[in-house]
């Protein structure tokens, strides 16, 4: 992706030609704009040798998010049109490109840098803390503050509900920075 940050961009959205989303994506890199590919891993078993092996896939089959600077989005839509892979930008009838609110896309890069959309086999490894149990904050900005484990995630990640503000928010914290309520 390119140097400007996520939250900088205004997103849209391209189709793309049949399981083209990777060639696209390079395709408008080059021309200049952010473009965004969300991908799962998938952990399968070889059939004949038995072995694990990691399988790239892309979540939305036929689409990928299109970052455009706010200062440029007046830019003419046939070069990104004209972009290897690219089939058209999803709009509104009047023809106009239908803008995404930056939170989508962010939430779907959050999701998939802590492996939310991963399929892998079960850890061999013992869990350290349970679904429902309590737990206080270690370290970092909610040090001290107790709450209750919602989900035990991939790559030893928990996601804890605690009260902030008079209401409960889900937070991502390592199992590293949690301790169990005596």
């Amino acid at each position: 992706m390119a140097s400007v940050g996520a939250d900088e961009l205004h997103w849209y959205v391209a189709k793309t030609n049949v399981r083209c989303e990777e060639r696209a994506q390079a395709s408008i890199e080059a021309e200049g704009y952010t473009a965004y590919v969300p991908i799962s891993i998938v952990e399968k078993r070889h059939n004949r040798t038995k072995q694990w092996q990691e399988h790239r896939r892309v979540l939305l089959v036929g689409y990928l998010f299109l970052g455009m600077p706010a200062d440029q989005r007046q830019r003419h839509w046939g070069v990104i049109r004209k972009c290897d892979g690219v089939k058209d930008i999803l709009g509104r009838d009047t023809g106009a490109p239908l803008r995404i609110p930056t939170s989508e896309v962010t939430a779907f890069m959050e999701k998939q840098a802590l492996g939310d959309f991963d399929i892998r086999r079960r850890s061999s490894v013992k869990r350290q803390f349970t679904v429902d149990e309590q737990v206080v904050i270690g370290s970092g900005p909610f040090a001290d503050i107790t709450g209750v484990i919602r989900d035990v995630r991939g790559r030893h990640m928990c996601e804890v509900m605690i009260n902030l503000l008079g209401s409960l928010v889900p937070v991502h914290i390592s199992e590293r920075e949690l301790r169990k309520v005596a």
